[in-house]
């Protein structure tokens, strides 16, 4: 595999492992990439913030005055990206001890601790932190130094109890135990799977593991102090983030899902659409003309995991996309358009299609485009 190619997958693995993601590369077609207005695009938000340790709260302290919203995401995947590398952490989720198919690797648990090495000894690691909430793969990292991480060689599939080659890493012969990350890739990686790092060293401590409130709310020990004080009206003190614009919202979604400004255009093909789900959505003419009123949040809320029914996702199209809604829509605007060929249903099997967005990998995993396409020519 070209190295600039490895590397690229390797980097969108750990965008992957996130929720319901994966990463990008379609060998199929092509298409001109069309330009985003500068208004509607999501304005770049940093991944990690510059914020101590000790400005953070956890998600812990939120559940007092927002009980609701502490519950869904408990329950949900963002919750669950990060996990510490023990037996114990990983409950149900733990690999089986055991060598790793004819790979030459093995993994060992002694005690509490999940060890990963060579078959022939020559190589050994403990593993530190594991990334995915296992609702499709499990990475493995080890041997954190400042500022850097080994992200090791294989990765775990806990519902196919299947180990796979991790992405970016394919035909590289030479790597003992895994790939080195350092600096600021090796902590967008982790921002994306923790509310905070720790300097130097990126390790993150368990109370701030996965994607928490802060990650999306920022700090929050000040805001936890206001409130207990009783001073929340007047000192808020955290972002109050239902006063965003739409593009300010998705830009929040994009720090992890990543919009276009992230994306290098010379390299992209046509599933990126789908990984990046940010991106996608600002080329859709359905966000163009909403004038900011179609975001993430549109079709999903943040607190809990995404809805599975194509159903649902249907409503939400036909709010706009039929004769009584379009003759609602007075004066010069222009008015959504009615699908010619099913005015009822169907809307996201033909306009958002799932794609394999690992091909060329074992790794079977499609995603819906989210490059809403009036037509589409087959591939």
């Amino acid at each position: 595999m070209h190295e600039g190619t490895s590397a690229r997958r390797s980097a969108l693995w750990f965008a992957f492992l996130l929720a319901p993601a994966a990463a990008l590369c379609l060998a199929a077609g092509c298409r001109p990439t069309p330009q985003i207005p500068a208004a509607d695009r999501p304005q770049a938000v940093p991944m990690t913030s510059a914020e101590p340790a000790n400005a953070y709260a956890g998600d812990r302290e939120c559940a007092d005055c927002h009980p609701r919203e502490y519950r869904l995401h408990q329950a949900g995947r963002h919750s669950k990206t990060m996990y510490a590398g023990s037996r114990s952490a990983l409950g149900k989720l733990a690999p089986p001890p055991g060598p790793i198919g004819d790979t030459g690797y093995v993994v060992r648990y002694e005690g509490d601790k999940m060890l990963f090495a060579r078959d022939d000894g020559s190589e050994s690691a403990e593993v530190a932190r594991v990334l995915g909430s296992g609702k499709t793969g499990l990475t493995f990292l080890a041997r954190f130094g400042p500022d850097s991480f080994t992200e090791l060689r294989m990765s775990y599939f806990p519902l196919e109890k299947r180990w796979y080659t991790t992405p970016g890493q394919e035909g590289k012969e030479d790597l003992a135990l895994g790939m080195e990350h350092r600096g600021r890739l090796a902590r967008r990686c982790l921002g994306c799977h923790s509310s905070t790092q720790p300097a130097p060293t990126p390790l993150p401590d368990p109370r701030h593991f996965g994607v928490q409130c802060e990650s999306c709310h920022g700090p929050g020990y000040a805001h936890v102090k206001s409130a207990r004080a009783g001073r929340v009206e007047t000192e808020l003190n955290i972002e109050r983030t239902t006063a965003l614009s739409g593009p300010q919202k998705d830009a929040l979604c994009a720090k992890c899902h990543r919009a276009a400004h992230d994306v290098s255009l010379v390299t992209l093909e046509l599933t990126a659409t789908g990984r990046f789900q940010p991106y996608g959505l600002t080329f859709s003419a359905c966000y163009r003309k909403s004038n900011g009123k179609l975001t993430c949040l549109t079709c999903h809320d943040p607190h809990r995991d995404a809805e599975t029914s194509e159903s649902y996702y249907e409503r939400i199209c036909l709010a706009c996309h039929t004769p009584a809604a379009s003759a609602k829509i007075r004066g010069n605007a222009q008015k959504p358009a009615v699908c010619p060929v099913n005015r009822e249903k169907g809307c996201i099997p033909c306009h958002m299609p799932k794609h394999d967005i690992l091909p060329g990998s074992d790794i079977q995993v499609k995603m819906a485009d989210h490059f809403i396409w009036a037509t589409r020519k087959p591939r």
